[in-house]
């Protein structure tokens, strides 16, 4: 993943955490309160593993990351992609959205024939 890529997907997470804010303002829903707590410790999780990548200085990087860290970044990406007025923005988190649903699809077929 280029760095330029990395920088516009973890602005992205950031938008999506401060997102879910607004709802633990609100704990009256406690399902929708736990759900929001935990994307919004999961998408800052990936902010700094990703601003340790970036400041590393490599151009390429390569990562993996949990289950539950691609769906935030799904979603953050999925936001981007409708949401964003920067074109560039827009087609990275467009570009990641439909990789990231490929690969939660392939892998949610994989670990279902294993079990």
């Amino acid at each position: 993943m280029p760095r330029q890529h990395l920088q516009v997907i973890q602005a992205e997470l950031l938008n999506y955490a401060q997102g879910f804010t607004e709802h633990l303002k609100r704990p009256e829903e406690h399902t929708e309160f736990i759900y929001s707590v935990t994307q919004v410790d999961i998408a800052n999780t990936l902010w700094r593993k990703f601003r340790t990548k970036i400041e590393s200085g490599t151009l390429k990087m390569r990562f993996s990351v949990t289950a539950s860290e691609a769906v935030a970044m799904l979603n953050a990406c999925a936001n981007a992609a409708i949401l964003s007025t920067d074109h560039y923005v827009a087609n990275v988190g467009e570009k990641y959205k439909n990789e990231i649903d490929q690969q939660l699809k392939s892998y949610n077929t994989v670990y279902l024939i294993q079990q």
